[in-house]
């Protein structure tokens, strides 16, 4: 797990941009912050993993993709089920179809978990 962070974490930060890059995990599947929280490749407690993300849900952060992330993503963030459900909502009243794990980025941004962004720009993948 982990694959698209660290390839866009990486092109973002090998391009010489200065933004502040943010990975997201649901609470239930939170193999990359338990990686970044122990500081090496880890797998969710048991291998299970429980969340609707069912494409953010690897029970373990792959090896190479953890130590890409550890290098180029500055925080994980983690997001609940009930705040993805949110977030799927508030898209599909703007007329756009997603499903669980493509709203978890916007659901870290609705929770006010990414911090003051009043201003910037922010870029949702």
């Amino acid at each position: 797990g982990g694959g698209f962070a660290a390839g866009v974490a990486a092109a973002t930060k090998l391009s010489g941009s200065k933004a502040r890059v943010m990975a997201v995990e649901p609470v239930g599947a939170q193999s990359m912050r338990i990686s970044f929280d122990s500081g090496e490749q880890s797998w969710c407690p048991g291998g299970k993993v429980d969340t609707i993300c069912h494409g953010l849900a690897p029970p373990f952060a792959g090896k190479a993709t953890f130590n890409h992330c550890r290098k180029f993503v500055d925080e994980v963030v983690l997001v609940t089920d009930e705040e993805v459900k949110a977030a799927v909502r508030l898209l599909f009243e703007h007329g756009h179809v997603v499903e669980a794990s493509g709203a978890a980025a916007v659901a870290a941004v609705l929770a006010g978990k990414c911090g003051d962004l009043a201003g910037k720009k922010v870029v949702c993948t």
